[in-house]
């Protein structure tokens, strides 16, 4: 395909009942000018779709909330490339699209909705299986007082507000060596769990099929090597028992409440797994379950069997992980393994589950321990993803720092998701009625987050969602260009009081994110965390691998901007000492910028493009939903060319408006 970026971007436009036509349409010289319209009534607040997740070929619906009337404009992008856009007439408050998106699969889609000048936007996924970009939730309340329909809301709220497709059961259980509990031919309309709470096994079912219906998996927690106090000996032989000491006469037990307490059982045992597996494979044939989240309490001390044998934990966990994935059936069989502080980490990476899983505490508690962390379980595991549940604002830090706010601190959940994607990771956070985590304890409901977090967190999840290939996928890993911004402290690790430039390669595509720790520690978890100064116009040079072409275009996103939506970055070409660089402004960081290579017209572009990869001035039409100015090359000092010991070449001169 070749043509103009404006033509490659143009996509499929169509018109639904009704049309809307530009206020005004300027030409000047080789300049163009596109215009808001102004005279549209109709404005846009939110919008969603109709499931988390699209098997490729399948059509979504994508629904805006509406005030007034007037035509509403739906563009599907893909990275900033429109690639398909429609003009709807909104009825009864809202505006409904429905759109096929291509049917490539492991694709994101920012969706971006115009109606005057307002503006707002959802995502979408395609991808035949969650496990390529799982996004977990969780749920912790099953009562006999939630209906059907409350269960659907629920559901509805995580998959519309933040495409969540994938759900953590957390503390569903009857006991954890016997999940379901079964009277007579069927399962127990009801059975009390651990902490006293009352689970209807009808609620946990209702749940199930309404995240079915919009694409979330359900995966049960389920504890790997505990029994409660009261377990049944004729099935759980006491013989499969953890000891503290190899003589056999100190049991490994954990305290959860006054008369609850987990006996540990030895996870290499063979009677122990083959007996948990079939509870597992209950869970899921019982409950209706896509598979099974497994955990355990972490490392503690070395533990030994009832012989006095030390036990390998990490082994019998990757023995496990293997058993479980292999028992369940087909399409019903996703396994994941919590690596407790990074606690058999190794062992897990290399076993057939489908997700990593790390719980972080004491060993993880500063950025660049946790980028180090993830980028060595990506090499580990072949690039499978990972998820992260990770307590912000925790009442007491690992290192017993307490916190006793009930709100949220904006700043550091910020800044901790934008470090959890800059690097990879999917951070385990939500759960229905704005249920943010803030401890282990899931059912924990001790903090609320601002009305400021709650839009930026939705925002953040469409462009998580929407720019997936850029964060995340098994080809992602550090890239290590080296970044110099002029007049700051920037580091490469998350360090303290520095912009964070994070540059990272996914397949072929660089991604430099740039994070604001200006003024706060390089910690993630902290409540304190001071709001850091928002940086306008800040000088960029981005140095080439040895070999390394330029791309030809740069991009620029931020949640903290225009909904997510992307916009071209203009950047010149030189070289000096430290080889061959980019060098562009940003022209404003608040908390986390990602700047990618936009390859869309590499080896596709027409002769005149070929002609200014050598060194011309490039110029191009952009399709965008909001106003744009394009300038002629020439008359746009903005993007100069600086020196460079090399020289310097000039790209992408153009002005954005919606930038800022």
């Amino acid at each position: 395909m070749t043509g103009t970026r404006h033509e490659r971007n143009r996509g499929r436009k169509r018109h639904l009942r009704g049309g809307a036509a530009l206020s005004g349409l300027l030409l000047a010289g080789s300049g163009l000018v596109l215009l808001p319209d102004t005279a549209s009534a109709a404005t846009v607040s939110d919008a969603w779709t109709d499931a988390s997740r699209y098997a490729p070929g399948q059509t979504a619906t994508v629904t805006a909330k509406v005030d007034g009337d007037g035509p509403v404009t739906f563009k599907l992008t893909h990275l900033g490339d429109v690639v398909d856009e429609a003009t709807v007439e909104p009825s009864g408050g809202q505006a409904e699209w429905q759109v096929k998106p291509p049917s490539t699969d492991y694709r994101g889609y920012l969706v971006e909705i115009d109606a005057g000048d307002s503006r707002t936007q959802t995502a979408i996924d395609v991808s035949s299986s969650w496990t390529r970009f799982p996004r977990f939730g969780f749920l912790a309340f099953y009562g006999t007082g939630i209906s059907p329909d409350e269960a659907k809301g629920d559901i509805a709220e995580l998959s519309q507000r933040y495409h969540i497709n994938s759900l953590q059961y957390y503390d569903w259980l009857w006991k954890h060596e016997k999940p379901v509990k079964h009277e007579g031919a069927g399962v127990a309309d009801t059975w009390t769990a651990w902490n006293g709470d009352t689970i209807s096994s009808a609620t946990v079912r209702n749940y199930i099929d309404a995240g079915h219906d919009r694409g979330l998996a359900a995966l049960p927690y389920q504890m790997s090597y505990a029994a409660l106090n009261d377990y049944d000996q004729s099935q759980v032989s006491p013989d499969w028992r953890l000891f503290s000491k190899p003589d056999g006469t100190d049991p490994w037990q954990y305290q959860m409440l006054p008369g609850q307490i987990l006996h540990l059982m030895n996870p290499e045992n063979p009677g122990w797994q083959n007996y948990i597996v079939d509870q597992y494979q209950d869970s899921v044939s019982s409950m209706g379950f896509d598979g099974a989240h497994l955990d355990q309490i972490g490392y503690w001390s070395e533990k030994y069997d009832k012989d006095g044998n030390q036990v390998n934990r990490p082994n019998g966990f990757a023995q496990l992980t293997d058993k479980t994935r292999a028992a369940l059936p087909a399409g019903r069989n996703a396994v994941g393994f919590n690596a407790v502080d990074g606690y058999g980490d190794g062992e897990l990476a290399k076993t057939s589950a489908d997700y990593l899983y790390t719980e972080l505490w004491a060993n993880f508690e500063n950025n660049a321990q946790v980028k180090e962390y993830l980028e060595k379980q990506r090499a580990a595991s072949g690039g499978k993803p990972h998820v992260t549940p990770a307590y912000m604002n925790r009442p007491n830090t690992p290192e017993g720092t307490p916190n006793t706010n009930t709100v949220f601190d904006t700043t550091s959940v910020q800044l901790a998701n934008a470090m959890f994607a800059a690097n990879g990771s999917h951070h385990l956070e939500m759960g229905p009625n704005d249920h943010m985590l803030n401890t282990e304890y899931f059912l924990n409901k001790d903090k609320t987050m601002s009305a400021e977090l709650k839009a930026w967190q939705k925002t953040y999840y469409d462009v998580i969602t929407g720019y997936e290939n850029l964060f995340y996928g098994p080809e992602l890993r550090t890239a290590g260009n080296k970044t110099e911004i002029a007049g700051e402290n920037t580091s490469t690790d998350g360090s303290g009081n520095t912009i964070w430039a994070n540059a990272m390669r996914n397949g072929d595509t660089d991604v430099l994110h740039l994070i604001n720790l200006l003024g706060n520690d390089g910690k993630w978890r902290d409540a304190g965390t001071a709001t850091p100064p928002v940086k306008q116009d800040l000088k960029v040079k981005y140095y080439l691998r040895d070999g390394q072409q330029a791309p030809e275009a740069l991009r620029v996103g931020s949640p903290d901007r225009a909904g997510g939506r992307s916009a071209d970055l203009p950047f010149t070409e030189g070289s000096d000492d430290g080889g061959t660089y980019l060098e562009f402004t940003v022209p404003e960081l608040k908390n986390w910028d990602f700047i990618y290579f936009d390859h869309t017209a590499n080896g596709e572009a027409p002769p005149h493009r070929q002609a200014q990869r050598l060194g011309q001035p490039r110029t191009g039409q952009e399709d965008r939903s909001a106003t744009y100015e394009e300038v002629p090359a020439g008359q746009n000092d903005s993007s100069r060319a600086v020196g460079g010991a090399g020289g310097t070449r000039t790209h992408g001169r153009r002005i954005m408006s919606p930038l800022l």
